[in-house]
């Protein structure tokens, strides 16, 4: 069942497989291939325990691959209410990984194209190294917005200049700021 007030912008974009609440890639057009529905906004999610339902038009099985090593990669199948496969949607993979930084171990998920494990196995390498780019970015954006904020003191009197004697105003020699210039 489509949502009504919060359609999947990348339904837009005609791709083929759903889009999945923190992994990339297109999502198909039309009813009968819907993947996971996004993650709904705070306000809807506050149900009381009353409300909850299980989307039953949404049900997918995981199944998850390991290297031991480095990859993971999860697969989503979808499924109907019995547990049978339902071949109208088409499975989803996400690849998962660890990547160990200065500031700790940082986890990477990527949704992973393809309809087979094979398929989606040859596109992990690639796929990860787009969400590490793309997490790097976005750091980056986030530094540069820090960097160019403008800190203005707040709860100083009129006329008071950071630094001066006891917090007060500085004095020329006029009597006013310095220079003798008289702040308001």
């Amino acid at each position: 069942m489509p949502e009504q007030d919060g359609q999947d912008k990348s339904q837009e974009h005609g791709g083929q497989m759903p889009r999945v609440p923190g992994a990339q890639g297109p999502s198909p057009k039309g009813p009968s291939a819907q993947g996971p529905k996004k993650p709904q906004p705070p306000r809807e999610q506050a149900r009381g325990l009353d409300e909850i339902e299980v989307d039953t038009e949404n049900l997918w099985r995981e199944e998850s691959f390991t290297d031991l090593q480095i990859a993971t990669v999860r697969r989503l199948t979808p499924v109907h209410t019995d547990g049978s496969v339902d071949t109208s949607r088409r499975p989803l993979f996400i690849g998962q990984t660890t990547i160990l930084t200065e500031a700790g171990p940082i986890p990477i998920q990527a949704r992973l194209p393809g309809d087979t494990l094979a398929e989606a196995i040859e596109h992990f390498p690639q796929a990860i190294r787009r969400a590490v780019g793309q997490m790097v970015e976005e750091i980056r954006e986030l530094q540069r917005q820090q960097a160019s904020r403008i800190v203005v003191p707040t709860g100083m009197p009129p006329g008071t200049i950071p630094g001066g004697p006891q917090g007060g105003p500085r004095r020329g020699p006029h009597g006013g700021g310095p220079g003798g210039i008289q702040l308001p």
